[in-house]
Order: C-alpha cells, then sequence, then structure tokens
C-alpha cells in the first residue's frame, strides 16, 4: 500500500509536467510484474490452500508496485535536469503549502473511494444473507457483481481515466492563461471522446450480459448485475472524465464533495434495494451514484467556466448510432444462430461496431483524421474515398 501511494505521487508529478510516457512506462511494468510473478506464486501455492494462493496473488501485487516504484524513482532522476531549469527550486515549508492544498482533497477522495469499497464489501454479503441467500450463496453472488461485472464494466476506462489523466494538464494549461475558450473546447473534446467509445460497450453488456460472462468467465449468473450496470456505465466513464477536467480547473474540493455525495448515495441505496433486489440492487445503487456524481461534476463545470454541452454531437447522434447498432447486432446474433458462442459473438460486435462508427463517420461526429494516432494505419480518406 505504501509502494502504491508513493507511485502515486510520482505519477502525478510526471502527469503535471506532462511526461506521460514516463506514467505508461512504470504502469505498464507494474502490471507486468504484476501478473508474470502473481500468477506463477499462486499456482505454486495453490496445494497448500486458496488462502495461500491468494497470498501468493498479493505477493505478485507487491513486487509490482516495487518495479512501478522504482522505474517512476529511475524515471524522475532522469528527468531532473528539466525540472531544475523550468522549475521554482523550493526553500521553505511554506512553498510545499499550496501544493499541499491540492493534493490533500485528493486523498481524502481516494480514501473515501476506497471506505466505500470496504463498506460495501461488508454490507452487500450480509444484505443478501437477511434477504433469504445462505453465507456460500451471498459469496458466490457478490463474486459475480464483484469480480465479473464490475470487471467488464471497467474495461472502457482504459480511455476513460486516459482522458482523466490528460485532462488535468491540458485543463490547467489554458486556465492558466485565461482562455476559457479552450477550456470549453478541451472539455467538449473529452466529453464526446468518453461517450462516443463508451456506448458501444453499454449496448454489448446489455445485449450480451449473459454470454459475455459466460464465455469470458464460464459464470453465465453473472450476466443479471452486468445488465443492469450496463444502464448507467456511461455516467461511470463520464464521472472519471468529469474528474479530470475538475481537477485541472484546480477543483479538487468539489472532486471530494461529489465522491462522498455519490458514494453516500450507494451506500443508502444498497442498504435499501440489495434486500428486495438482490445482487441486482447493488448494481443498481451504483447507477444511481454513477448517475449523481456525473451530473454534479457537469453542473460544477459549467458553474466555473461556463461551459454548456453541445447535445447534438456529443449526445443526440452517438445515441442514435448506438440505437442502430443494437438492431444490427441483435440481428447478426439471430442470423447466426448455427455459430459457435465465440464467432457468433465476435461477429456480431464486430459488425454492429462498424455500423456504429460508420453512422458517425458518415454524419461528421467522427473523422478520419481522429485516426491519425493509428499512424501504422497509413489513412488516406480521399483513397478510401475513391
Amino acid at each position: 500500500w505504501v509502494y502504491a501511494a508513493v507511485c502515486s505521487g510520482f505519477r502525478g508529478y510526471f502527469q503535471g509536467m506532462q511526461f506521460m510516457r514516463a506514467i505508461a512506462v512504470a504502469q505498464v511494468s507494474e502490471q507486468v510484474v504484476r501478473v508474470i510473478s502473481g500468477l506463477p506464486l499462486a499456482v505454486f501455492l495453490l496445494p497448500r490452500g486458496i488462502e495461500y494462493a491468494a497470498a501468493g496473488l498479493a505477493g505478485g501485487m507487491v513486487l509490482g508496485e516495487i518495479v512501478g516504484l522504482l522505474l517512476s524513482l529511475v524515471i524522475f532522476f532522469l528527468a531532473r535536469p528539466y525540472w531544475e531549469i523550468v522549475g521554482e527550486k523550493v526553500s521553505k515549508w511554506e512553498d510545499v503549502l499550496p501544493a499541499a492544498r491540492l493534493a490533500f482533497p485528493v486523498a481524502l477522495a481516494r480514501v473515501a473511494d476506497c471506505s466505500m469499497f470496504t463498506l460495501e464489501a461488508l454490507m452487500i454479503p450480509h444484505l443478501l444473507q437477511n434477504a433469504g441467500l445462505n453465507a456460500r450463496e451471498a459469496t458466490a453472488a457478490y463474486g459475480c457483481y464483484s469480480g465479473i461485472a464490475l470487471t467488464l464494466v471497467q474495461l472502457p476506462t482504459i480511455i476513460t481515466i486516459a482522458v482523466a489523466t490528460t485532462m488535468v494538464p491540458v485543463i490547467a494549461e489554458a486556465m492558466a492563461v485565461n482562455n476559457l475558450r479552450l477550456v470549453h473546447h478541451r472539455c467538449s473534446q473529452a466529453l464526446k471522446l468518453t461517450v462516443i467509445s463508451s456506448l458501444p460497450f453499454a449496448v454489448s453488456f446489455y445485449l450480451f450480459a449473459t454470454e459475455l460472462s459466460d464465455l469470458i468467465f464460464t459464470v453465465p449468473e453473472a450476466g443479471i448485475p452486468l445488465r443492469v450496470l450496463s444502464w448507467g456505465c456511461v455516467f461511470l466513464y463520464l464521472q472519471h472524465s468529469t474528474s479530470g477536467i475538475l481537477n485541472g480547473l484546480g477543483a479538487m474540493k468539489v472532486t471530494l464533495k461529489t465522491t462522498l455525495i455519490s458514494g453516500g448515495l450507494i451506500i443508502l441505496a444498497i442498504y435499501f434495494l440489495v434486500p428486495l433486489n438482490g445482487i441486482a440492487g447493488a448494481a443498481i445503487a451504483l447507477n444511481l451514484g454513477s448517475i449523481a456524481a456525473a451530473l454534479l461534476n457537469m453542473h460544477y463545470i459549467n458553474s466555473l467556466t461556463k461551459y454548456r454541452l453541445d447535445m447534438i454531437p456529443i449526445v443526440i447522434w452517438p445515441l442514435l448510432a448506438a440505437i442502430v447498432m443494437a438492431g444490427a447486432a441483435y440481428y447478426l446474433w439471430t442470423l447466426l444462430i448455427s455459430l459457435p458462442l465465440l464467432w457468433r459473438l465476435s461477429v456480431s460486435l464486430f459488425l454492429g461496431g462498424v455500423v456504429y462508427f460508420s453512422i458517425l463517420l458518415a454524419a461528421g461526429i467522427v473523422q478520419w483524421s481522429y485516426f491519425a494516432v493509428f499512424s501504422w494505419l497509413r489513412f488516406k480518406p480521399d483513397k478510401w474515398c475513391c
């Protein structure tokens, strides 16, 4: 935990200096070491019992954090000539206080997140047992929710957390020169990318919740909470992006406030909904908290910058394209009934995604230039049109 906290501090420094490659190198190395060490340790210790296998996985996590910390330290000192030139030398504790005032609410928000997660892990199995399940069934249901449904829902955060990370320096840069027009433009970019990239996942989770859970985890029962989560997962992703924008605006206290409000709402909803709806009640509670956090973040962004959401390119067109994608994917699913599950699901999702992005390209919401990041694909729109 200490290694993770120190690593997070270095990543925040690199993020502020826009050393995104440093963050990427440290995090990728951490995850690679975690996997290649944790899995062998778990397999080696499994004959001694499940608890020893779990300890092996935990050991892999520790090794990954240590490697991430060491790499961050190396990169930090390699970058020393840069920050000694462009940065001001800190000689007094008073000079550190402004940074501490910004960091303290962020740290409290992380503490609140971890506390809420722990409280949920304690409440949900207990409430499920009160609703009539035995201890084994309650634990299995919570595992389906937290270990499978939430794991799948977290997949698009690869994009949304990257957006949130990028927004901190670029929004701060625009605010430093008091360029509100640039702030509005970058807010629109972040929200548009979040919505466009997350809606296909939401459609897929709703249409094929049981099939995805069965194919990936061989636990089709996890499709119940996954289908419920699909209704609110877009707001979960928007919560990440809008939190990044608020942090870039220097409104860390606002992020803490919305985190506490949404977390309190989730805990309250779990208390009332899980006894009535089972594990689906926990998914509904998370949806409610995510919606509240995303809407509150948008409200405060508007208050701080006077930014107004452009509904047509960010909401209306992506939503229409997602509806058409859902119809196309479901039609292909019924048409390809003779294929094995893997091929049937893959073809349905892939062609449904092609329909989705084709509509956005035709409407001008997505431009061919957006794919310039994939330079190896060598997209040339003029040749594609001929």
